[in-house]
């Protein structure tokens, strides 16, 4: 087929003919306003990050941070509580504990990292999961009508403001589009893994990628048509670009980086102790952290995992849900050492949400229900550690579950203004309160 014989081809006909993966495609980069030249240098981009780790389904923030001190901890959650003792405990602060299993994030408190802030939830609870994820990822508590703006996602309006013309600004890794997504005008990247994100060979000619390969390149180099077909062929191109580029990373991380380090590493990597498989969350924070060491312009990476919703049979210092704290621990902690390496600590925060907490007492079925109010982890390099909000008291878990004490988008806020360096007015419409003793995170 001549090189220059496109002209009359549909977007879909070219997209087929030139083999592009699913995985590319689905990225949304089908526009003209795509820019290929994102990875700006091989080595991690000395600028600020943000890193959201969504546990979903409505984590049991009591058995996270334990309030070893209040009686009703242990009374209300019979079998269910962590056995007083076997907390981990958090230098200079005798009121809370850690779950057991989260050894590397209490390792990470006690040098100074981790700020830990109870009693986080939103005006007028709602013990949905829908509507408190849709809250969470819109950033808006009330009606879109009188801030004037569309309905968008927080981060879709910090990509809109922030990053434009920047498809890798800000990133969702291993978690579809969430809604904190939706709504805004600017192209972001969207991937299920960095392995996905490639140009597949034919399986049924597996030896001719590298020829077809080269083909493709040469029909985009070659092919100058305008309409339908060049913008396809324009969005293509880049997309092809930024998928060498990005498996260019994942190489020179494995290659140039991993070799080099030894546990804690990821799950199921060399780097690994015997017996620790690769989970879903360790597998997504390597692939941001391989996207960092290949010198991406990434402001804000958004992750996270599921399993959560733990209603039955939710155990104590083992059990479903702490396996799943141990599963966080491994990532936060193979994340924070790969970002100590790349000298990057200091430039990253961590910070750990969901939906909402959970009730204040065992249920029949050895498990927790829906709640609200939660603890949210911050963590980084240039994060004030700590044990901020209000303190949980008898009175709090006499009640049903916990109440707000701090609004969400208070911590948020400063994530963006303070560690980002970005005015929160554009992300952030909505007034919120601030709580009633504020703090400063970093």
């Amino acid at each position: 087929m001549d090189k220059n014989s496109l002209t009359g081809i549909t977007r879909r006909g070219f997209l087929r003919l030139t083999g592009a993966a699913a995985s590319v495609a689905a990225w949304g980069a089908l526009s003209d306003k795509v820019d290929p030249t994102q990875r700006l240098n091989a080595a991690p981009l000395n600028q600020k990050r943000l890193v959201v780790i969504n546990l979903s389904g409505g984590n049991d923030s009591l058995n996270m941070v334990i309030p070893r001190t209040v009686a009703e901890y242990q009374s209300r959650r019979t079998g269910l509580a962590i056995p007083a003792g076997q907390e981990l405990t958090l230098n200079g602060n005798t009121s809370y504990g850690l779950h057991p299993k989260l050894v590397n994030i209490q390792n990470l408190y006690n040098t100074g990292d981790v700020a830990i802030v109870n009693k986080v939830g939103f005006p007028t609870p709602n013990l949905s999961h829908q509507v408190a994820q849709d809250i969470y990822s819109y950033g808006v508590r009330g009606s879109f009508i009188p801030l004037g703006i569309p309905i968008s996602g927080w981060l879709a309006r910090y990509a809109d403001a922030y990053a434009a013309g920047n498809p890798m600004g800000v990133a969702s890794i291993g978690f579809g589009k969430p809604l904190d997504f939706s709504g805004g005008v600017q192209t972001n990247f969207l991937v299920d893994s960095l392995s996905r994100f490639q140009f597949f060979s034919d399986p049924y000619f597996t030896n001719n990628h590298t020829y077809r390969i080269n083909i493709i390149k040469s029909i985009l180099a070659a092919n100058t048509s305008t309409g339908l077909v060049g913008n396809a062929r324009a969005a293509l191109d880049a997309s092809h670009t930024l998928s060498v580029q990005v498996q260019a990373a994942v190489a020179d991380y494995v290659t140039n980086f991993q070799v080099a380090y030894r546990w804690p590493g990821y799950p199921g990597t060399t780097a690994t102790p015997p017996g620790k498989a690769a989970t879903s969350i360790s597998n997504r924070m390597r692939d941001i952290s391989m996207l960092v060491y290949g010198g991406f312009n990434t402001q804000v990476f958004y992750t996270g995992f599921g399993g959560f919703d733990t209603h039955a049979a939710q155990g104590q210092g083992t059990g479903a849900h702490a396996t799943l704290m141990e599963q966080l621990d491994d990532a936060v902690g193979a994340f924070a050492a790969d970002m100590q390496a790349m000298g990057q600590w200091n430039n990253v925060a961590l910070v750990v949400i969901t939906e909402f907490g959970r009730r204040n007492y065992v249920n029949g079925s050895a498990g927790t229900d829906h709640g609200h109010g939660t603890a949210v982890m911050v963590i980084g390099g240039a994060v004030n550690g700590g044990v901020y909000g209000p303190d949980i008291t008898s009175t709090d878990l006499q009640a049903e579950y916990l109440g707000m004490g701090v609004d969400f988008r208070y911590i948020y806020s400063q994530l963006v203004a303070n560690h980002m360096g970005r005015a929160t007015a554009p992300v952030f419409p909505e007034t919120f309160s601030a709580p009633g003793t504020p703090f400063t995170l970093i």
